[in-house]
């Protein structure tokens, strides 16, 4: 489904500036797309102003982090959303701007990165816990040579040197 959503997602576009072309006209069309692209632009260049408010009230302890971070993800993907051109587009951007579709939609990713998280071994405060070594069942063979003095001359070469040795 979300493969094919990308693909359709120009067609429904289209789809609605048909039907709705249709129904309010030309100049109503254009004043919506024109409109819905300046509210866009008002709400980019008020988010500046608009975080240093809300740094404020989240200081006075007036509203709690989730909210602030929610807003302060949403309302920007939302400006853009309005800016672009469609109907379809402008609507999801209207709705980013509702507090309640932002909570929710911080509320999703908060618990998407805790699941990820947690994958990763993280527990809910960024602290990563110790995995346990991995057991590999197996046989094993001493090699160790049993007389390692005559083993050794054998590695020499004819002039009486280790040739794995370097020298210095």
């Amino acid at each position: 489904m979300w493969v094919v959503f990308p693909l359709l997602w120009p067609l429904i576009e289209i789809a609605l500036f048909v039907t709705l072309g249709g129904a309010i006209g030309l100049w109503g069309t254009l004043a919506l797309v024109i409109g819905s692209a300046a509210l866009g632009i008002s709400i980019l260049r008020g988010q500046g102003m608009g975080s240093v408010n809300q740094m404020r009230q989240r200081m006075a302890g007036q509203t709690g982090a989730l909210e602030m971070i929610a807003q302060q993800m949403a309302t920007p993907l939302a400006a853009i959303l309005l800016i672009l051109p469609g109907f379809l587009t402008d609507t999801i951007g209207l709705l980013l701007l509702l507090p309640p579709i932002q909570l929710l939609l911080a509320r999703l990713a908060l618990a998407r990165l805790q699941r990820a998280g947690a994958a990763a071994g993280f527990d809910n405060r960024g602290h990563q816990h110790q995995a346990t070594p991995d057991i590999i069942e197996g046989d094993w063979k001493d090699i160790t040579p049993e007389n390692p003095a005559t083993d050794a001359s054998k590695n020499l070469d004819q002039s009486g040197r280790d040739p794995n040795r370097t020298r210095h």
